[in-house]
């Protein structure tokens, strides 16, 4: 399970590499309106995807483990989600015919290309649903480097070979549709290969009986609607200011950070998740309490280092990420006043799984509402009397500490004392690496970047190593293998 999770911690880290690279090249090679119609329908696909696939995805990486050595299930299985791909298919395909301009002007007020932007979108999206069976097939397998292969091609690995080849750009669709082409043959490729690894004579029972009400409605259909307004949570504040697509486009690019964040707590989350289902399953208490103790103190130490070193260096990564003009000055803008809800919003991510696996209520669906109606009303709020700047930071912040908060209320049982944590150590460790990077940051260069990531690396380490607390005794324990 660790060379798993490390395999996928190194194809969370390419990935987000690879669209930090994308949004660099297009934020180059297109005007400032291209660039954010090229992020806001990049955004509304992967979200609409999420909602689309209606589950699919969840019910594949469930149910083929389970029917491995039943290829008449699994057959079954894929072919229920391939022809879920092609109804919506149809169904997007007879919507962007029939309501195609009328939604056009919706989704894209600011455009001069609605109609075509609605129709490039909805292919995306298309192919984002296929991405999600590949993904969820091959995952489901354990083929973890194939899965990281599709994510890396698909969240913007086409888009990318595309704009380095072509150059210049006057419009967002080429890139959209290249996208687009080769994420969907790419899927279907990787599908199409499982589903004749699974094509014999095996009657579809195979061992056990089939249900499709329990499989695809009952288990994957529920997880739609919270993958769903997870994705949408960080589409919300860019669409509540679509009007403005250069504003939008600055915005969708500032909440990159939050993308970093996602994959560098994802394996801890993922093994979080799968320990406290093991000991859901055994009624091991004292067990998830333990899980939750760790991943809530490695969230607190991870995010609270990390700010103090992204603080100093905020403008000088900005400008060394996108290059000098007005899409690096334009991120700065937001990506700096964003920071403040990246410790909570990590701490959602954190424990998103653990919270999934302690309750049967739809604890996480209550907290992403509660985040979302929080966003919208803080915005409209604050809009009345701040620039739409300022209001939808403002919002997005809110509903970042209203996720993290409520994860934790959800768990209050299970927190951790203070004593615990280790604040002294933590404290001391903040100062040392704070101090130092702002000094470095001062004059700040590519070589003096590196040193500051090199010490905060070294202090932190040492901090793990010889820290003296509860938490770092346990930290110890779990990566020595004693724990877990």
């Amino acid at each position: 399970m660790r060379r798993d999770l490390a395999l996928n911690a190194l194809g969370s880290a390419l990935k987000v590499f690879v669209i930090g690279w994308l949004i660099r090249v297009a934020g180059q090679q297109m005007s400032v309106a291209a660039f954010g119609l090229f992020l806001l329908a990049r955004r509304l696909a992967d979200t609409g995807a999420t909602l689309l696939q209606a589950g699919t995805a969840a019910t594949l990486m469930r149910f083929l483990p389970i029917h491995a050595r039943e290829p008449g299930a699994r057959r079954y299985l894929l072919l229920v989600a391939l022809g879920w791909s092609v109804i919506t298919t149809v169904g997007v395909g007879v919507i962007c015919v029939t309501l195609g301009p009328k939604l056009g002007r919706w989704m894209f007020p600011d455009a001069a290309e609605q109609g075509k932007l609605l129709v490039y979108t909805a292919a995306l999206t298309i192919a984002g649903i296929l991405t999600f069976q590949a993904l969820a097939t091959t995952l489901g397998q354990r083929h973890i480097v194939r899965a990281n292969l599709i994510g890396l091609l698909a969240g913007g690995g086409f888009g990318l070979m595309y704009l380095l080849v072509t150059g210049q750009q006057e419009s967002p669709l080429p890139a959209l549709g290249v996208q687009a082409a080769g994420s969907a043959v790419a899927s279907l490729a990787f599908l199409g290969f499982y589903l004749k690894g699974a094509w014999s004579s095996v009657p579809l029972s195979g061992k056990r009986p089939l249900d499709f009400r329990e499989m695809f409605i009952e288990y994957g259909l529920p997880r739609t609607i919270v993958g769903f307004m997870d994705a949408g949570l960080l589409l919300l504040g860019p669409w509540l200011i679509r009007d403005r697509v250069d504003l939008a486009g600055y915005l969708l690019a500032a909440l990159v950070i939050f993308r970093v964040a996602q994959a560098a707590i994802q394996p801890v989350a993922q093994l979080a998740f799968v320990v406290t289902a093991e000991f859901v399953g055994q009624s091991h208490s004292a067990g998830i309490s333990s899980g939750v103790r760790l991943i809530v103190g490695a969230v607190l130490h991870l995010g609270t280092v990390g700010l103090a070193f992204l603080v100093p260096w905020a403008g000088f990564l900005v400008v060394l990420w996108l290059g000098p003009g007005p899409v690096s000055r334009g991120v700065m803008q937001l990506y700096i006043p964003l920071l403040f809800g990246l410790l909570p919003y990590t701490l959602f991510r954190g424990l998103k799984g653990v919270v999934e696996a302690d309750s049967v209520r739809p604890l996480n669906l209550i907290s992403l509402g509660a985040s979302a109606a929080g966003l919208v009303l803080v915005f409209f709020a604050v809009s009345r009397v701040r620039s739409q700047e300022d209001a939808v930071v403002a919002a997005l912040n809110v509903a970042f500490v209203l996720a993290g908060g409520l994860s934790l209320v959800w768990l209050r049982d299970r927190l951790p004392a203070i004593r615990y944590l280790g604040l002294a150590h933590l404290l001391v460790l903040v100062l040392v690496v704070f101090s130092t990077n702002w000094w470095l940051a001062q004059n700040a260069t590519a070589p003096r970047l590196a040193i500051g990531l090199l010490l905060t690396a070294m202090a932190t380490a040492f901090m793990v190593g010889y820290g003296r607390s509860r938490f770092l005794n346990d930290c110890r324990s779990f990566l020595t293998g004693g724990a877990g």
